[in-house]
């Protein structure tokens, strides 16, 4: 996944400094590639942006939709607009933005950051709920802004060590760090019955993430521990599309096809992964993991496993090699 990030040109900086008329019609820069992980459910990267002007910013060119980004900035400074509300974020604070609403980040100075991006239905955020979040520059305030800040700040640096086992590991607490982050900033705000619904129900899915692997994980017990009724539980998931059962079950079988993509789990029975995700019986798990995927944890597994063969033996051929002496290994072998 490729940070949206927008960065006047060259062009755009010179004609700031006078070397075009102001006004001049400006073509959008090309976004430069960063390269991502993907942690499970989220995909990480870090980002260096030279400084750029802060007046007249080039629209951004979002290249994948539906996904909220979770910004912390490393070093310098960016400005951050969308939803009509803007900020400057700077050293040590968190920023959010939402990618199916147009948003712009101008760097006012060199800066680096380390962006997260999950999709709405992980966090059990529609798209609209998100406006009251995006833009603020959040500063350190309580135990979980600094468990997170903490965490993306390590993972800056270890980004690219990180096992797959690790990176799927950490990505599923950070989604869930997320998901706790957004209650504690939407706490304050929630003056509307809409938002103290969103609160309500962000507080729910933070309690139903740290307890997926209980098969007895059940609405009725959900209800009953937040006090409220089996229906209005119901009437809180129907904001997202869904049913309380239908949350959970599709909330486990995410994380069994987290599991699945890692080949350093590949020793672990579907069964048993079924298992950790609250998926009692081998035939339940095949069962449920087609009807939402369309191919059963072992063909899934298999076909992954022959995409990576295939990548491998891409970048074995020898247009696709560099390095003289992979050629000489390879055909000594």
């Amino acid at each position: 996944m490729i940070l949206e990030i927008d960065v006047r040109s060259n062009a755009a900086q010179q004609a700031h400094a006078g070397a075009m008329p102001r006004g001049t019609e400006l073509s959008p820069p090309t976004p430069t590639p960063t390269p991502t992980r993907e942690l499970g459910p989220v995909s990480a990267s870090v980002v260096a942006l030279d400084a750029g002007q802060p007046d007249g910013p080039v629209p951004l060119d979002t290249g994948q939709l539906g996904r909220v980004g979770l910004a912390l900035c490393l070093s310098g400074a960016v400005e951050v607009r969308q939803d009509g509300s803007g900020t400057v974020v700077r050293e040590g604070q968190l920023t959010c933005v939402d990618d199916t609403r147009p948003h712009r980040v101008v760097a006012r100075a060199a800066s680096r950051l380390v962006v997260v991006r999950a999709e709405h239905h992980r966090l059990g955020l529609l798209p609209e709920r998100t406006c009251g979040l995006t833009a603020n520059a959040w500063s350190a305030d309580g135990v979980v802004y600094a468990l997170i800040a903490d965490t993306l700040a390590c993972l800056a640096g270890d980004l690219n060590r990180l096992t797959d086992t690790d990176g799927n590991a950490l990505g599923l607490m950070i989604i869930d760090l997320i998901g706790c982050l957004f209650v504690d900033q939407l706490r304050g705000r929630a003056v509307e019955p809409t938002d103290g619904r969103q609160l309500l129900l962000l507080k729910v899915l933070c309690h139903v993430r740290g307890r997926l692997g209980d098969p007895a994980l059940m609405p009725e017990r959900i209800a009953r521990h937040f006090g409220i009724s089996l229906r209005y539980l119901q009437v809180l998931f129907a904001e997202l599309g869904t049913s309380p059962a239908r949350w959970i079950r599709d909330e486990r079988l995410s994380r069994l096809r987290d599991d699945l993509a890692d080949p350093g789990l590949d020793h672990l029975a579907v069964s048993v992964l079924g298992e950790k995700w609250g998926i009692p019986g081998a035939s339940q798990v095949s069962r449920l993991f087609r009807a939402a995927y369309g191919s059963t944890p072992s063909d899934f597994r298999r076909e992954r496993a022959e995409r990576a063969f295939a990548d491998r033996a891409v970048g074995l051929r020898p247009e696709n090699i560099t390095d003289p002496r992979v050629v000489l290994m390879s055909s000594s072998g």
